[in-house]
């Protein structure tokens, strides 16, 4: 990855912060802007030139560039994202056992917002305005506050206390991460909604080596015909079919025999890109050493030592 790339970038969110009265909307459309320069890199390596990579509107040169920042909604507080620690967020674990991120910061924060548990309520609040209020702006940031306003005016002057309130609800009950996920292992993970031929080199071996263990999988009238032409949730498919245990058990399995063919991670579509074969992704990591922090509900957490929890 070049250099001179993370360099501009770093220049044009300093001029942002030092020239712009309100540089979050700002910054939020930087790191958009980024997110679909790796989507655009990532499909199309030789093609992303100087100027032609998609930052919405951000003018940038790209080259060799294929890592990303990514983000995490939790009602848990922790300095470190731990594997042991797995189980105490949402969903089922469908696409992997491993640490969820998401590329788009609105899918993380829609995970926060239906998480935030504070005394059984939803951010400690009561019914009424003010928990209105705390759910657009978990979910829509400074939109978020926006929308508010437009949508009570019943509370006339009091509608910037009840923006404060509900923010610090939000921050007190919830935590939003962002992080950052290292270029060399985004560029071996398995890649969910993506045949084969597209798929790293440590994937292929790793299904090379399973294949040559269970032949069956190459010949479809015993199996089935995908495996001819099997796509990253293929591949996962078979490894989790040929794991012992139950269906936690067999996940855990299958991460354990990835990780150690040096596949450190899966990538997948999220709901708003599946079927569309391009567009955000989610992540899921298989070693939380390689997650850095780069923030904590938009606080930088450079500088703290070990951690209180992980998740």
């Amino acid at each position: 990855m070049p250099e001179n790339f993370f360099a501009m970038i770093d220049r044009l969110k300093g001029n942002i912060r030092k020239n712009t009265q309100s540089p979050k909307a700002m910054m939020d459309a930087v790191e958009l802007g980024v997110i679909r320069a790796r989507e655009d890199f990532n499909k199309d390596p030789v093609g992303t030139t100087l100027g032609s990579a998609n930052l919405g509107g951000v003018g940038a040169g790209l080259a060799g560039f294929a890592g990303i920042t990514a983000y995490h909604g939790t009602p848990h507080f922790f300095d470190k994202f731990r594997m042991d620690k797995i189980g105490g967020g949402a969903g089922s674990q469908a696409f992997g056992h491993g640490l969820y991120f998401a590329d788009n910061p609105d899918v993380a924060k829609g995970y926060r917002s239906a998480l935030a548990q504070k005394d059984g309520k939803s951010f400690g609040l009561e019914d009424g305005p003010i928990m209105g209020i705390a759910k657009l702006i978990a979910i829509k940031g400074e939109a978020g506050k926006i929308m508010a306003r437009k949508m009570f005016p019943e509370l006339g002057d009091g509608i910037e206390p009840a923006i404060k309130a509900a923010e610090d609800a939000i921050n007190n009950s919830s935590a939003f991460y962002k992080v950052d996920i290292p270029d060399d292992k985004i560029a071996k993970m398995l890649q969910w909604d993506k045949p084969l031929t597209d798929q790293p080199d440590v994937v292929k071996k790793a299904w090379q080596k399973f294949t040559s263990k269970n032949p069956d999988y190459l010949d479809p009238s015993k199996v089935g015909g995908q495996y001819a032409y099997p796509t990253g949730k293929d591949i996962y498919g078979a490894l989790f079919d040929n794991s012992k245990g139950s269906m936690d058990q067999s996940r855990v399995s299958v991460t354990r025999q990835l990780k150690k063919q040096g596949v450190p991670g899966i990538r997948y579509l999220d709901e708003s890109s599946t079927g569309t074969g391009s567009g955000s992704h989610n992540t899921v990591v298989f070693d939380d050493r390689i997650i850095k922090i780069l923030e904590r509900n938009g606080a930088p957490l450079q500088g703290l030592q070990g951690f209180k929890n992980g998740y």
